[in-house]
């Protein structure tokens, strides 16, 4: 089942901007007959519209996604996933690939692949409490329990700010004090290793380093974007991945690797310095006592390379 959710080279969560696919009118059609038979409850007739439209238009990503949903829905959780990790693939900036996603990916078992893609699809939909709430469950099933603590303090807040019926910000309420206890029980996160460092991750993180000092920034990418899929929880390889984007000259796709950096370690200076140099606004510092000091970092294109 988790070989379903393999792509290779990362594409899944850090590919290169795609060009959106212009759907043929025929697969359109296909399409809008699937959301057709959907409404009508019939969700075989629909799949096969969205499974016939994705054969039209193999770059289109919607259909994929509607499959996902329906897929999702009959119980199929590793065959969702992977419709949903296409569509995303394909438009990194569609929430429902994202959202999908996290509950699929949850469901078939892969809590770090749920986490990853509950936090794409709550950067998507900051203001939509089921994305919080789905984060909050992949967090916990993934032990991050003062994550799950956060993403649930969000969906309360979201629920109570967006009049959302009292029945649903009692449950929001239930489920942060539910959250809360698990992450202040004795002996919670205690006792445990820290886990070790992804070997596979490591090594491509070198094999980064040495295109990247050579100049060639394409193969580092690719190198890095592989680092990222195999332990998406390391902030270091997020900027390196995201300082070989500025390299290439996309600085979006670096600013939201800085972004996932910070999210993962709010000390982090290189992110903070990648953020800046990226475009965005200069993140909040961090106490200095608590900041690590900064790893030599890559240089831009066009510049004297430096290890990253």
């Amino acid at each position: 089942m988790r070989r379903l959710l393999l792509l290779p080279l990362a594409a899944l969560l850090a590919g290169l901007p795609a060009r959106a696919a212009e759907p043929s009118a025929h697969a359109a059609a296909l399409d809008a007959q699937g959301a057709a038979r959907r409404r009508l409850g019939d969700a075989a007739g629909a799949l096969e519209a969205y499974r016939q439209a994705v054969r039209a238009a193999p770059e289109w990503a919607e259909p994929r996604a509607a499959m996902g949903e329906l897929l999702l829905a009959a119980g199929a959780a590793a065959e969702a996933a992977e419709a949903f990790t296409v569509a995303a693939r394909l438009s990194p900036e569609l929430a429902p690939a994202w959202c999908g996603l996290a509950v699929a990916a949850r469901r078939a078992g892969e809590a770090g692949r749920a986490a990853e893609a509950g936090r794409r699809c709550t950067a998507l939909r900051p203001d939509d409490p089921a994305a919080w709430r789905g984060l909050a469950e992949a967090l916990r099933d993934a032990g991050d329990l003062a994550g799950a603590v956060r993403a649930r303090e969000a969906e309360l807040r979201l629920a109570e700010a967006g009049g959302a019926p009292a029945s649903d910000v009692e449950a929001a309420r239930a489920a942060l004090a539910a959250a809360r206890a698990a992450a202040e029980a004795p002996g919670a996160g205690a006792g445990l290793e820290p886990p070790p460092p992804n070997a596979g991750a490591v090594a491509k993180l070198a094999q980064g380093d040495r295109a990247f000092t050579a100049g060639e920034y394409r193969a580092a990418l690719f190198a890095y974007q592989d680092a990222v899929y195999l332990d998406p929880g390391s902030a270091p390889a997020r900027v390196k991945l995201g300082r070989a984007y500025l390299a290439l000259r996309y600085p979006e796709q670096a600013l939201a690797q800085a972004e996932q950096a910070l999210a993962l370690d709010p000390s982090s200076a290189d992110a903070r310095r990648l953020a800046v140099e990226a475009g965005g606004a200069p993140p909040a510092a961090v106490p200095a006592a608590a900041t690590a000091a900064p790893a030599p970092e890559p240089a831009p294109a066009g510049a004297p390379a430096t290890q990253p």
